[in-house]
């Protein structure tokens, strides 16, 4: 072996999974949940500044809006 592989061989898997661990850390709190948003709604969100953390519970003012607009009317 060169000087310069540090002889690690198969410990090379340990130095990848570590650096995957701290990937899938940092994922987990920094990426947000999109599932089941439009692009208008994560725009919003974007556009107010809010913490990714509380993606998950916020109700959007764009769908409201927008449902509030579309609800049919008494007098029809």
């Amino acid at each position: 072996m060169s000087a310069d592989a540090a002889n690690l061989g198969a410990k090379t898997a340990f130095i990848f999974a570590g650096c995957v661990f701290i990937t899938l850390i940092w994922a987990y709190f920094y990426i947000p949940e999109t599932r089941a948003r439009t692009v208008v709604e994560i725009d919003e969100m974007y556009a107010i500044n809010l913490p990714m953390r509380k993606w998950r519970g916020y109700q959007c003012e764009a769908i409201s809006t927008s449902a509030e607009e579309f609800e049919p009317k008494g007098d029809c």
